[in-house]
């Protein structure tokens, strides 16, 4: 009986250390992934500067998203710069650049990151219905509070 709750224990230490509770989806940014694009925005900063880059994922509806923007202590934070995510399209871009301010920053300073594209030269224009850009405005606000 020892022997037989001693496998369970384990078994079930095993499964919380290597999160098999929690499927990773394979469709995800990785933490990796989020964290370049937030060097390269940081990057962008002068080195005195006192802002911060932050960025979030979040899956709507059937797409990945990123969005990402300035921070500082006793300043608003900046506006959204929201990335589309697909690593199907290209075997080397990720995250490509959806709204008007990604799109800006990217023609403007981002084009030689390698991993970050635009969405419009990519997979052209309109939108597909299942990319509701309201909606992804939206499941962000809480970034520019």
């Amino acid at each position: 009986m020892k022997k037989i709750l001693s496998m369970l224990l384990t078994g079930a230490l095993a499964c919380l250390l290597s999160s098999c509770s929690e499927e990773q989806d394979s469709n995800a940014p990785t933490s990796s992934e989020i964290s370049d694009v937030k060097l390269n925005l940081y990057k962008l900063l002068p080195k005195d500067s006192d802002k911060a880059a932050t960025c979030e994922s979040r899956k709507i509806g059937e797409h990945y998203y990123l969005a990402c923007n300035y921070i500082a202590i006793g300043q608003s934070p900046s506006s959204l710069y929201v990335f589309y995510y697909d690593k199907v399209k290209d075997p080397v871009k990720r995250f490509y650049a959806l709204n008007g301010k990604a799109m800006s920053l990217y023609d403007e300073e981002l084009k030689y990151v390698s991993m970050l594209g635009n969405y419009k030269d990519t997979f052209g224009l309109p939108l597909p219905e299942s990319i509701n850009m309201g909606e992804v405005m939206k499941e962000f606000e809480f970034m520019r509070k």
